[in-house]
């Protein structure tokens, strides 16, 4: 399984998380709501004992519930910045309105509130003194505010150092197992190409094929070799993570009007270069001509690159998106 699909499948599961958290904490106000009910359907002057314990038993499960949320709350934002580190390793890193008061503050200032009025209703009963009411309640509404701010700021400091799978962590470049620098002649390159009529030449790549009669590229020197007219043996540098390209192309080379979703390409050529694009978002089109330079070309640009000399080609993603896999064919933009 790819990298990319790990972490769709890791979403999925924390999202499930989430939602399982989220039907226990309804549970637990379903219970909340059964004794406010119990305790309206009875009166004080008939049932003392047990309006007393009833008032004991909502103030016992209120508390209960505020724990669990406290649970649910570190849980929660662990699990929450972990589908934003799976989405930041995917290109999509958005940033989100984030309120002041959470919606897990606000349930867990609900309990605590609950449990005010329930305390403050309990000590009415027995002591019959609203100047104690007043005091007792007024503190703990206080603590109530004071303590769901002291809950979220500690989790957010606590989730910052929080550890995500390795496949999750944005992979840089893979070392390359050579002892020495690596070169190739430009006549040596010119010769590969004429024999790869409309084809580019690459030079690093995923891997190597050998139905393509590529072979790896080992010794400094880049290398090829001609049987019976064909090319057998050509030199390429494998790179597995398939997040960086290397390809060498000229006026023979053919490609088709692409568009890349996380890949940057960037031409580099001494010989003159014309590009036409199109921007599907913003409705931008046109053609830019080099007579000797280089082009850039964006991610989410649709475009099509005519050469007309030794070009050098680089393709590198700024995801875990493979280069190789990150290409859709749009339509010839040559009768735009």
């Amino acid at each position: 399984m790819s990298d990319q699909k790990n972490l769709i499948e890791l979403m999925k599961i924390e999202w499930a998380d989430i939602h399982h958290t989220r039907n226990q904490e309804w549970k637990i106000l379903l219970i909340v709501f059964g004794v406010f009910y119990a305790i309206a359907n009875i009166t004080y002057e008939e049932q003392q004992t047990l309006y007393i314990m009833l008032l004991g038993l909502g103030i016992l499960v209120c508390a209960i519930g505020a724990y669990i949320n406290i649970v649910h709350a570190h849980l929660f934002y662990n699990k929450i910045e972990v589908i934003k580190k799976c989405e930041e390793c995917l290109g999509y890193a958005v940033k989100y309105y984030s309120p002041r008061f959470s919606v897990q503050s606000t349930i867990l200032l609900m309990y605590l509130l609950l449990i005010t009025f329930l305390l403050g209703y309990l000590l009415w009963i027995v002591t019959n003194n609203y100047i104690i009411i007043i005091i007792v309640d007024g503190l703990i509404i206080m603590f109530s505010v004071f303590f769901c701010h002291m809950i979220r700021t500690h989790i957010k400091k606590k989730i910052k150092n929080i550890n995500i799978p390795d496949f999750c962590k944005k992979k840089g470049m893979q070392r390359l197992n050579l002892k020495s620098p690596l070169y190739a002649e430009e006549k040596d390159i010119h010769e590969c190409l004429s024999y790869l009529n409309s084809h580019p030449l690459k030079l690093i790549a995923k891997e190597h094929k050998p139905a393509l009669n590529e072979s790896k590229w080992e010794l400094p020197k880049w290398t090829f070799g001609i049987k019976e007219g064909k090319i057998v043996g050509k030199n390429i540098i494998e790179l597995e993570d398939d997040n960086f390209n290397f390809s060498v192309a000229n006026e023979k080379s053919r490609q088709e009007s692409h568009c890349h979703s996380y890949t940057t390409e960037i031409y580099i050529s001494e010989f003159p270069m014309k590009i036409k694009y199109n921007d599907p978002d913003s409705g931008d089109s046109g053609e830019i001509k080099v007579e000797k330079g280089f082009i850039i070309v964006p991610p989410k640009i649709e475009h099509k690159v005519e050469l007309n000399g030794l070009t050098y080609v680089f393709q590198a993603s700024d995801s875990l998106q493979k280069v190789s896999e990150d290409k859709d064919k749009k339509e010839d933009l040559s009768n735009a």
